[in-house]
């Protein structure tokens, strides 16, 4: 599977960085485009985080933050383990006692491993034509009219952006 294809399918390349750090490198990695997704979505999340924690002018905790480093370079020194560094950034991520400063300076100490590129993360802005198709597919969809609004999913992703439909309502990125 080459980058041009997983770009065709929908995927950022990096979701496939992300999938081969969850698993360690002495142990084979099952690639299915499920497992992909998923790597996908854990991706997104982590952007979301950067964004999220980025705005803060807290100051940094310097002792928990040398502690967590030094955690982290513990993992990594230990075989390269990864999937246990990976699983240490979303215990930071999720951890109520760190403040958002100090997650968002551990969060970009620990990408410089990782290479996710968490810190060009921006927020993109869905253009008006896409937005237009998004609430014209809702209508098609309340109506049930399904064959209609996957017809409009096709070209919204024609345009560069994924429509997902979730409990919560519908959710769009960007490819």
């Amino acid at each position: 599977i080459t980058l041009d294809t997983l770009k065709k399918h929908g995927f950022d390349p990096l979701a496939l960085r992300y999938l081969a750090l969850i698993a360690h490198y002495r142990s084979k990695l099952n690639f299915t485009w499920k497992s992909l997704g998923a790597a996908q979505n854990a991706l997104g999340k982590l952007r979301k985080a950067a964004l999220t924690l980025k705005k803060p002018k807290q100051s940094i905790d310097e002792k928990l933050f040398k502690q967590y480093l030094q955690k982290f370079e513990n993992y990594i020194n230990d075989d390269l383990n990864t999937p246990t560094a990976l699983a240490l950034l979303w215990d930071i991520i999720k951890n109520k006692q760190l403040n958002s400063r100090t997650k968002y300076t551990l969060l970009m100490a620990f990408d410089k491993v990782f290479s996710l590129n968490l810190a060009n993360v921006k927020i993109g802005k869905i253009p008006e034509m896409v937005l237009k198709i998004i609430k014209e597919r809702e209508k098609y969809r309340e109506k049930n009219n399904f064959y209609r609004a996957d017809e409009l999913r096709k070209k919204i992703e024609s345009l560069g952006w994924i429509i997902e439909d979730t409990p919560h309502g519908s959710r769009i990125r960007k490819i």
